[in-house]
């Protein structure tokens, strides 16, 4: 198993509880404030609750505080002169999930972020992407594949820190077992 993919590369990591830096260490990286390559993991509510029942301050808590942080990672990456940002968002987004639409919207206004920063900083040498995982949340498909561990996602995430990985910017690449077969 290659584990030092990420030897040399600065990483600053925002929004994780601490697994992905573990593994992401695991893969090689530094983690600093100085960076090479930022990573931010999106976090979103997995309360269930219907939409007409959301009220104004749900919303503000569980789609526009996980976009705001993204957006604010996604800045302070390019003041830093960052080579690559990886956003690590749920795949509930892609699927939609009963209950979750404010972190489905959320997952998916990320993405939609990713696409676009990838085309406006890519002139200046900056790659966008992200890393779509099942994470919490009810998502009924059946699965191909075991659940994808955090290692494998962040196997995932340092292929895309790679410097090689330039060219794989703008989209997502989904780590989650099989359950979303998306082209």
């Amino acid at each position: 198993m290659r584990r030092m993919l990420l030897t040399g590369r600065r990483i600053r990591l925002t929004g994780d509880d601490g697994t992905l830096a573990e593994r992401l260490v695991a893969h090689g990286a530094a983690l600093d404030d100085e960076c090479d390559v930022a990573v931010h993991v999106v976090s979103t509510s997995t309360a269930e609750q219907p939409l007409v029942d959301t009220t104004e301050a749900q919303w503000a808590e569980r789609c526009d505080a996980p976009i705001l942080a993204a957006i604010d990672a996604a800045q302070e990456a390019h003041r830093r002169n960052a080579s690559r940002l990886v956003f690590v968002v749920p795949v509930l987004g892609m699927t939609g999930a009963p209950g979750l639409v404010p972190a489905a919207t959320a997952a998916e206004a990320v993405r939609a972020l990713a696409r676009v920063a990838a085309r406006h900083w890519g002139p200046e040498g900056m790659s966008v992407s992200c890393v779509a995982t099942r994470g919490a949340g009810p998502i009924t498909a059946p699965q191909s594949l075991p659940d994808a561990t955090d290692d494998d996602v962040a196997g995932v995430v340092a292929l895309l820190a790679h410097e090689l990985a330039f060219p794989a910017t703008g989209g997502t690449v989904i780590v989650d077992g099989g359950v979303v077969l998306n082209p």
